[in-house]
């Protein structure tokens, strides 16, 4: 290992982290290194690979999950968050859903600074990188669904998703790094993964001259040369814990901390946003969709077709109301039990608004425990805009809707939850506080504008960038990874130069 990094130290090997590192290894002369937390995890390659058992890789070694604290308009529930450990980040353990980015996703990154010619272009280059596919198998519940759905134009546009998916496998962007190797190795040796993870930032005079980063062998301290540009891809999650942690946050509550300030910027760790999803569930008398594990029919299908209930992606179709207020994600299971192998036979229609004006914060506390010495306290905000409680109210009444209307179609559904005597809006209310779920979209916590200039460039430091969900300043209309893989290519265009 050197004694001095040069080149890109890119902190997270996520969608963006490796996208960036796939950018910048092709189209500059640079050494580009990548440093990730996550190890091979080689004892889950097998259900990493078929679509249908990402459930299963929740709680995993290839999740690092974090809890947020009780929340007071879910019942005082805590919500487990699961976050992708490894390269490939979140897509090693996710729903592999592609929803291209909405008109109001690019209007918002535009409102922001970012140009939106410049925004096409990138998505153009994210699409030609990214392996996306439409499902090579679709649950009869799903297919009875969308049938039904094509006669209600009045609901909206429903449709299969796009799936992140190479031949009815899973897909990250570490695949990306893997292509690099095999076709242009001259490239490929200029990318140096470090398999640890970052815990401080030295500042010095406006720039970060060091990277405290520990593997399972020692804690080193390595410089940066002169030129050297740091780019943080570790999430909406860990990129502010890293700042905070490295003096760069909001003074008072760094004090207090007992650490010494090195940039004062108050918004680091607030803003933070995410999408809720209320799983309206119904009981129906056709099939199960089958639970685990899978029988020799189910694998054989997969491996010599790729296709059956192991190459579902469980979420496999939804959409949108006309003015694109709510999102449908609609599963063959009950989502609240499966995959319990008890779990009956079930169709869940869950909805969630896509634009929730709740908003959160993070916070550091001293943990001695801790190899950090801190605990991050995920406070997310859930409904505490009274107007969310409202829409979410609405959008599970429009939900039973579409299920009367899909049991007139010829589907019989008998709703379980939130049930049907579950009527009145207070009733409602307490089921959604009782029910509702996360549908794991964090952003907002190192928003563009307040913590990142256009370029992703943080304020009052010439060398550190910010490139993940962290720095969306709003959420995205449906799944983010579109626009994340957007922003990766942007950046790696600008950086590029």
């Amino acid at each position: 290992m050197r004694d001095c990094f040069d080149g890109f130290v890119i902190i997270g090997g996520g969608v963006c982290g490796c996208l960036l590192a796939h950018e910048l290894i092709t189209r500059t002369d640079a050494n580009v290194w990548l440093i990730e937390a996550g190890g091979e995890q080689a004892e889950n390659a097998t259900d990493r690979q078929r679509p249908g058992r990402w459930l299963h890789l929740l709680g995993s070694s290839d999740d690092d999950s974090h809890p947020t604290e009780p929340s007071r308009s879910l019942a005082g529930r805590k919500m487990d968050w699961p976050r992708g450990r490894g390269l490939g980040g979140s897509g090693r353990i996710n729903a592999m859903i592609w929803v291209p980015p909405h008109r109001h996703d690019w209007r918002m990154l535009s409102e922001a600074g970012l140009e939106p010619s410049q925004l096409e272009r990138s998505f153009e280059v994210a699409m030609n990188r990214m392996a996306t596919e439409s499902p090579s198998y679709l649950s009869e519940p799903s297919r009875l669904f969308l049938a039904a759905m094509a006669m209600r134009s009045d609901f909206g546009t429903f449709a299969a998703y796009r799936r992140i998916n190479r031949n009815s496998r899973r897909w990250t962007t570490e695949q990306l790094l893997d292509d690099v190797r095999h076709n242009n190795p001259a490239a490929a040796a200029r990318l140096r993964i470090i398999r640890g993870s970052v815990s401080t930032l030295h500042v010095s005079n406006g720039r970060i001259e060091s990277v405290v980063w520990s593997d399972s062998n020692s804690t080193n301290r390595t410089n940066l040369s002169s030129q050297t540009k740091i780019i943080s891809c570790a999430g909406s999650l860990g990129t502010p814990r890293l700042l905070m942690q490295s003096g760069i946050g909001n003074a008072d509550e760094l004090s207090q901390l007992g650490l010494k300030t090195s940039v004062h910027l108050p918004a680091v760790g607030r803003s933070l946003h995410d999408h809720l999803i209320m799983p309206v569930v119904h009981s129906h008398d056709g099939q199960a969709f089958p639970g685990t594990p899978p029988n020799m029919s189910d694998l054989t299908r997969w491996q010599h077709g790729r296709t059956g209930p192991l190459a579902s992606n469980i979420a496999e179709c939804g959409g949108f109301d006309r003015e694109h207020e709510f999102q449908w994600h609609v599963t063959p299971t009950d989502y609240l039990r499966y995959p319990n192998a008890k779990a009956e036979a079930a169709i869940t229609l869950g909805v969630s608004l896509t634009r929730p004006r709740s908003r959160g914060q993070l916070r550091l506390f001293r943990d001695l425990a801790s190899s950090s010495g801190f605990r991050l306290v995920i406070e997310a905000g859930y409904l505490d805009d009274l107007n969310d409680i409202e829409r979410m109210i609405e959008g599970v009444r429009v939900t039973r809707n579409m299920a009367v209307h899909l049991s007139e179609s010829g589907m019989r559904l008998f709703e379980t939850v939130p049930g049907r005597r579950r009527e009145s809006d207070e009733q409602l209310v307490a089921a959604i506080a009782r029910y509702a779920q996360t549908l794991y979209h964090p952003g907002g916590t190192c928003a563009i504008g307040p913590v990142v200039d256009d370029r992703f460039n943080v304020h009052g430091l010439t060398n550190l960038s910010i490139v993940d969900a962290s720095v969306l300043p709003h959420p995205t209309i449906a799944n983010p990874t579109a626009v994340l893989a957007t922003l990766g290519c942007l950046a790696a265009s600008q950086l590029a130069i």
